[in-house]
């Protein structure tokens, strides 16, 4: 009978209530159309790679800018977040989580260390990963393609991940990653330079969303789904 009456109770629970209806990001998302160029002739900056992909003349990859770009995303995001009233606390269990990971991000240095094992790529480029790889080695010497770690006090902040570009375009994919201060994975940007960049905002319970080009209403339109935490 106790066995009965907790399976009843587990379906008489009520399901989550669906999300408010979810506004549109106007284009553009962030800003990447800097983060690839010409070697400069009067040196490189820092944090920047030169990658020479088949076919192409020398890129300047600045990982700084991809991830400049990735916070002006997360800047849209936010503003995004306050013209829907609640969603926020539906979607973190803790308020001004999206704050956090910016906190992470502005004191991140970039590590000498890569993961020992490359991490899953979806569709050849797209790092989708729910939390800060657990194992890191020495990064080969002079690398310039895969993923780059930048950490906040022994804790990772972002990770870049650099990928050829499609056989006609010179300009790398990117991923970018952003974390909390718990090593969860909250922001993952897309962006081939061949198509508009994506975006994910990765909440608590399982709860995600995410942004793509709408091609015909020209904007950002965002999918609520599940994702693993």
């Amino acid at each position: 009978m106790l066995a009965l009456a907790l399976a009843l109770a587990v379906a008489a629970k009520p399901s989550a209530p669906p999300l408010p209806p979810l506004p549109d990001i106007e284009p553009p998302l962030g800003r990447f159309d800097a983060v690839a160029g010409p070697v400069p002739e009067g040196g490189v900056p820092d944090k920047t790679l030169v990658a020479t992909f088949e076919g192409c003349p020398p890129r300047a990859i600045s990982l700084l800018r991809a991830l400049s770009g990735t916070a002006r995303a997360v800047e849209q995001l936010q503003l995004w977040l306050d013209a829907t009233p609640g969603l926020e606390r539906r979607l973190f269990q803790s308020r001004e989580q999206l704050g956090e990971v910016i906190k992470q991000l502005a004191d991140a240095r970039l590590s000498l260390k890569r993961s020992c094992t490359a991490p899953p790529l979806a569709d050849g480029f797209k790092l989708e990963l729910a939390s800060a790889t657990p194992r890191l080695c020495p990064a080969p010497q002079g690398a310039t393609t895969g993923d780059f770690w930048f950490f906040t006090k022994e804790q990772p902040a972002a990770v870049v991940d650099v990928q050829p570009g499609h056989a006609n375009a010179c300009d790398p994919k990117l991923s970018v990653v952003l974390f909390d201060a718990k090593g969860g994975a909250r922001v993952r940007v897309h962006v081939d330079g061949a198509f508009a960049p994506s975006m994910t905002v990765v909440g608590d319970r399982s709860q995600c969303i995410e942004f793509s080009w709408d091609t015909q209403k020209q904007v950002f339109s965002p999918r609520a789904k599940s994702c693993k935490r």
